[in-house]
């Protein structure tokens, strides 16, 4: 009988013991979750970094493509006009150019059941640095009508860092539509008579008529003795009337050789304009070639509602 009260009482002890460590380790437990919450912070710091998330456009106007787990982005640009399809690699963000040392990408889709694929060659912007390109292109004909196709279920394919990125390539991407300048999408040059270190420019926009909520396509024409300069980089941002806040955060432009229709001329970087807006000011950053130097130029503009 004594041993067995004595054994009842150690079991007694042992769950009390058991009891108590088991509050305590609880008790830590909530301590170091409460912290870990509020060094995360709340989830509106959380969404602020992924704003490319919800982005339909990237900043050359073309539909936005997500390989990988995000680590970068690519934007295509579909010209019917010009039957060409262009593919520029982003960074995360999808904003900034990444400049990659494989000297094409592959778009893989389907045509009438089978599969077939084509290759988009290296086609270095001004600023990307010797032997690596942000830019590729594909004149192939049969690519820009494939790309149209409901069951083609294009994919596009790259390699950056020696590590393959896929990413699907949505139906109803941008046509280019946005660089045929045409109708109310014409080029309209607010000042040309800007003259720095012998180079003439000239700044505007495309559209007659800029409407808020809507995107603004700013233009730049660079030239030289007469002979438009290619070798340039010109960045765009959108400030407030009074140019003390940024609406629309800087975008680089694309050069766009002459047509019948137009000049040479810096485009492809729209801005989104604010819903509320009736002015802002189109701010130009350009980065002349050489040791001509960097500029900037100021071009108030009116919207309609």
């Amino acid at each position: 009988m004594k041993t067995k009260v004595f054994l009842l009482m150690i079991a007694s002890a042992l769950a009390l013991t058991l009891g108590v460590a088991g509050c305590g380790s609880k008790s830590t437990n909530q301590a170091a979750s409460s912290t870990a919450t509020e060094t995360a912070g709340p989830p509106a710091t959380v969404e602020a970094g992924h704003e490319h998330a919800h982005a339909s456009a990237g900043p050359h106007g073309g539909s936005l493509i997500e390989p990988g787990e995000e680590e970068y982005h690519a934007e295509m640009v579909h010209d019917d006009a010009a039957g060409t399809v262009t593919v520029y690699v982003l960074d995360s963000a999808a904003k900034t150019a990444v400049p990659i040392d494989s000297a094409e990408v592959t778009i893989n889709l389907k045509h009438e059941g089978r599969g077939e694929q084509f290759k988009l060659a290296a086609a270095p912007e001004a600023g990307d640095p010797a032997g690596r390109s942000s830019r590729v292109v594909s004149s192939d004909a049969e690519l820009t009508e494939d790309l149209d196709r409901e069951e083609a279920a294009p994919q596009l394919v790259m390699t950056i860092n020696d590590k393959q990125y896929r990413g699907a390539i949505e139906h109803g991407h941008d046509h280019g539509e946005g660089h045929h300048h045409t109708g109310d999408d014409t080029l309209v040059w607010g000042r040309s008579d800007i003259q720095q270190a012998g180079y003439l420019i000239s700044i505007g926009h495309h559209s007659k008529i800029l409407h808020a909520g809507e995107p603004v396509e700013p233009a730049v024409s660079v030239t030289f003795n007469g002979k438009p300069v290619s070798d340039a980089q010109v960045y765009n941002s959108l400030w407030s009337g009074d140019r003390t806040t940024a609406i629309a955060e800087e975008v680089r432009t694309t050069y766009e050789p002459p047509t019948a229709e137009e000049p040479a001329h810096y485009a492809q970087g729209a801005l989104k304009i604010p819903s509320d807006a009736t002015n802002a000011v189109i701010r130009f950053r350009i980065v002349l070639p050489g040791n001509a130097g960097e500029v900037s130029y100021d071009l108030p503009v009116t919207m309609e509602h």
